[in-house]
């Protein structure tokens, strides 16, 4: 273990010799030349103050830089020294660091197959697949105690099976009005049964009223044409065209049978004179019972 250290500094002291009439000589210097007029007749002695002036100068420069050069070589020896151990520190740091995330990732580890092991255990008890659970952050720390990991999962397992209930009482709801489920599937897995179920009340509403009117359109286009009928006869005739008409019935169904049966029908229906508009092709289905 590495004791307690101290750093000893002294500041080193910089003097300078008649600092006192050095001071006051450059202070005359300056007042001397500060605003001076530069004449024609002044114009030589001009010169030359202003080159002793900037050689005083420089000279003071350069000593000032020499010592801050000679000041500054102990504080980056220190600063070096420091930067070498503080590395060395660092190194050390991260090696740490290493081992220390190793053993977090293997415990986060553990504790995840300990709670995968617990949701399959309960899973079956709520009728819920391992799959639908999915693993909080939480129910992997140290701290969460054994009593609330089972409240959790418990919770998320019984808000998966009563979401399971409330989309299988829409598609019975579906089913006994005998409608497709598929068009509220979605609608199902995020609103409440009630809400879907008045969305489903005036779909079937607004499907029944809309099959009225155009039950309706048809019954007026049919009357329409009785209208443009005249008899002649005991034979019908349209007043626009002179073509003779008569009334049909036109019905759809889906039927099913043996080969034979469906064969004969199809040969009776010929035999009537009954027209065809439209037929499916044949399909084989097995039917037992």
């Amino acid at each position: 273990m590495v004791k307690d250290f101290t750093v000893d500094f002294k500041a080193p002291e910089i003097t300078v010799a008649n600092e006192e009439e050095l001071a006051d000589a450059i202070k005359q210097y300056a007042n001397k030349y500060d605003g001076l007029v530069v004449t024609e007749e002044t114009l030589a002695d001009s010169k030359k103050a202003r080159a002793d002036l900037n050689k005083l100068s420089k000279a003071l420069n350069d000593r000032r830089k020499e010592i801050k050069r000679n000041y500054n070589v102990p504080l980056k020896e220190f600063e070096a020294k420091i930067k070498q151990w503080d590395s060395n520190l660092h190194n050390a740091m991260d090696s740490l660091d290493v081992g220390i995330n190793e053993l977090k990732d293997r415990e986060v580890a553990e504790r995840t197959k300990k709670v995968e092991e617990t949701i399959a255990e309960m899973a079956p008890n709520y009728g819920v697949d391992v799959g639908e659970i999915e693993i909080k952050t939480g129910w992997l720390t140290k701290s969460i105690s054994k009593k609330k990991l089972l409240d959790e999962i418990a919770g998320e397992m019984k808000f998966v099976k009563d979401h399971h209930e409330k989309v299988a009482m829409i598609k019975k709801y579906c089913d006994d009005k005998k409608i497709s489920f598929e068009p509220y599937k979605r609608l199902a897995e995020t609103f409440e049964p009630l809400e879907v179920m008045k969305q489903i009340d005036d779909d079937i509403e607004a499907q029944a009223k809309r099959e009225e009117a155009q039950k309706a359109a048809k019954q007026a286009e049919l009357e329409r044409q009785k209208e443009n009928t005249v008899e002649v006869n005991g034979r019908s005739f349209d007043k626009e065209t002179g073509e003779t008409v008569k009334e049909e019935q036109k019905v759809t169904f889906t039927l099913q049978g043996t080969e034979e049966q469906i064969t004969g029908l199809a040969r009776y229906i010929k035999a009537m004179g009954i027209q065809v508009l439209d037929h499916s092709e044949r399909q084989t289905v097995i039917v037992k019972g």
